[in-house]
């Protein structure tokens, strides 16, 4: 889980990150979701709610991108 909060997997310091920003789900294939966020995410310049991911994908929340990376192997 991506967010604000001190129990967040991964904190973002970021006044437009809400608490319980965003997940990111370890399927086949991997998919970000958004959590009910106030000002949602964009991933590789799309407004969404949830998209699959590779390699590279931009994901947007508040003024911070976070860039996915796929672990080898």
């Amino acid at each position: 889980m991506i967010g604000r909060s001190t129990e967040a997997d991964v904190r973002v310091d970021d006044p437009g990150v809400s608490r319980r920003h965003c997940e990111i789900q370890a399927v086949e294939p991997p998919v970000v979701r958004d959590l009910g966020s106030t000002n949602g995410i964009v991933v590789d310049g799309q407004h969404t709610k949830r998209a699959t991911l590779r390699d590279g994908s931009r994901i947007v929340v508040g003024s911070t991108t976070i860039i996915y990376r796929q672990a080898e192997g």
